[in-house]
């Protein structure tokens, strides 16, 4: 079965195959780049929601792996400006909000791969 590019990104970054990605940027055309943008978005837009991962714990949906495979192919295929909303893995049109309803604060947490990730703990 052949999969389109979207599917493939899709597959990339849901079972977190870092080392697949390189190589699958590296075959893609100008115009198959500006294809995959929407696709992109929606990645993005998905793995960097916040939701609640624990009782009064809020964090990212996504694994910090799947964060730097995002992160990677927005370099690769964003423009600058759209590049730049998105730098250092923060979409800076969220940056500094909390979850609805809480009164939270951040703090910077060791996950389990070694990477850190940041969680909103709710205060009771």
């Amino acid at each position: 079965m052949i999969m389109t590019l979207e599917e493939r990104l899709n597959e990339i970054v849901e079972k977190q195959q870092g080392d697949a990605i390189i190589p699958f940027l590296q075959r893609l055309t100008q115009e198959e780049r500006k294809s995959l943008v929407p696709c992109l978005n929606k990645l993005e837009e998905y793995y960097s929601k916040f939701v609640q991962l624990n009782e009064n714990t809020y964090g990212t949906r996504g694994t910090s792996a799947q964060h730097r495979i995002i992160n990677l192919t927005a370099l690769v295929i964003y423009s600058l400006k759209e590049f730049r909303k998105h730098q250092w893995g923060i979409n800076t049109e969220q940056r500094g909000t909390s979850p609805p309803g809480s009164t939270a604060f951040s703090k910077k947490v060791k996950a389990k791969n070694s990477a850190v990730s940041t969680e909103w703990i709710t205060k009771s």
